[in-house]
Formats: C-alpha cells, structure tokens, sequence
C-alpha cells in the first residue's frame, strides 16, 4: 500500500476542521466512513453551528441577536432555552418599571 504524503498543512503545524454536516452524505454509514477518513489525515469533525459560533466570537456584537435567531430557527431546545429566557426577561423588565 502507498504511504501517503502529509499535506502541507500539516507539516506548518496548522490545525485542520471539516464541517461534516455540509458534506452532503446521504445515510449516516457514509458520513461515518466519510469521518472516519478525516479524521485518519488529521482533520478535526466539527458542525456548521461551531463554524459559526466560533466566527461570532462574541454574542454582544451585532451579529449575536440574528445568529441566536438561526439557533433558535434550527434546534427546538435552543429555541425554548431563547423564549423562556426573553420571557424572564420582559416579565423582569415590567415589574421594575
């Protein structure tokens, strides 16, 4: 069998991460494989939600309200977690006013 080469890359000492979540697998035994030969050539499985937490850095910036939307429109619990919280929030508001 051919020893591969490392990719260049890896040789500079940079980490690599593939969103496996976008690679289009149809059945759950593909992705798995498809991982699985990730993560064989150094390749770190990550999801489109850390992708995108990780380039919003900060929730206070002015991105954080929509992208907190997007959670909240994609992951049924994270939406409940948002409601109940802004309900907390508004009742608390009232009842200091």
């Amino acid at each position: 069998m051919p020893r591969l080469r490392r990719h260049a890359s890896r040789r500079r000492g940079l980490q690599r991460y593939g969103v496996v979540d976008a690679s289009g697998a149809l059945d759950v035994t593909t992705r798995e494989l498809a991982i699985a030969r990730m993560q064989d050539h150094g390749v770190t499985p990550i999801n489109w939600t850390t992708v995108a937490v990780e380039l919003q850095r900060d929730w206070s910036l002015p991105t954080g309200q929509d992208l907190g939307r997007v959670f909240h429109d994609h992951y049924h619990t994270y939406g409940l977690l948002m409601d109940s919280f802004e309900s907390k929030t508004a009742k608390a508001v009232q009842k200091a006013s």
